[in-house]
């Protein structure tokens, strides 16, 4: 029982605040409305009187064909030629000369009209179309390097094959350097060549050459020298 009276007052309290809440909603409503009709008619009347008694447009407006200026400028000077121009009267029967003969074209000759059977020109593209710039650049770069490689493989095999040379070796004497003449006390006369004291009648070897050189004679002006049975002389201040 106590359930079903609470159930029955907050019926009737929704009841009556839907209630309390249409009475401002219809109000409002009927405001509304009568504040648009009124504004609407002052729209009205204010339209009405800015317009004249009768139609918009009190004289229809009057219809004129269109007329195209270049077409009327151009017919009456050609009128007017064909006024102006004179009229040459008919020549007499008897004074009517044949008509002059129209020479006629000569006719191609059949070298100029005969078709050509040559084929087609075709047409040859600088480059393959299907190769960008940069791969043109890499494949002249591979032609260079396959041309140098066999330039270098061609040098090769003409050194290869070219016979040794033969290296002529410089006379004995250029390989023999006096540095100086030593006289002892006793009046015998010492060289030096090549670092080592020698005297006169002794041999010394050079390196890179057969035989051995052989000290012949002392003097103050140089030494005397024989190698393979061939004589020269070397000054203190030959090079």
């Amino acid at each position: 029982m106590a359930a079903t009276a609470a159930g029955a007052k907050a019926g009737l309290g929704w009841l009556i605040l839907a209630a309390a809440l249409a009475v401002p909603g219809f109000l409002f409503f009927n405001w509304w409305s009568n504040l648009k009709a009124e504004r609407d008619r002052a729209v009205s009347t204010k339209a009405r009187g800015r317009i004249p008694e009768g139609n918009v447009f009190q004289t229809a407006p009057a219809t004129r064909k269109p007329v195209n200026p270049l077409a009327a400028s151009t017919a009456a000077p050609a009128t007017a030629a064909l006024k102006v121009a004179p009229v040459a009267p008919p020549p007499p029967a008897d004074a009517a000369a044949p008509p002059a003969a129209v020479p006629s074209a000569p006719l191609p000759a059949a070298a100029d009209v005969a078709v050509s059977s040559s084929p087609a020109a075709t047409i040859v593209l600088p480059r393959d179309p299907m190769l960008s710039p940069l791969d043109l650049v890499y494949l002249r770069e591979a032609e260079i390097a396959k041309e140098r490689a066999r330039r270098e493989i061609e040098e090769a095999n003409r050194l290869a094959n070219r016979p040794p040379v033969k290296r002529v070796k410089p006379p004995v004497e250029k390989m023999i350097e006096l540095q100086g003449i030593v006289a002892t006390p006793g009046g015998v006369s010492l060289a030096i060549v090549n670092g080592t004291t020698v005297s006169s009648g002794e041999s010394f070897s050079v390196a890179g050459y057969d035989g051995k050189v052989r000290v012949l004679k002392i003097s103050t002006m140089g030494v005397t020298f024989e190698h393979k049975r061939r004589r020269f002389m070397k000054n203190v201040n030959n090079e």
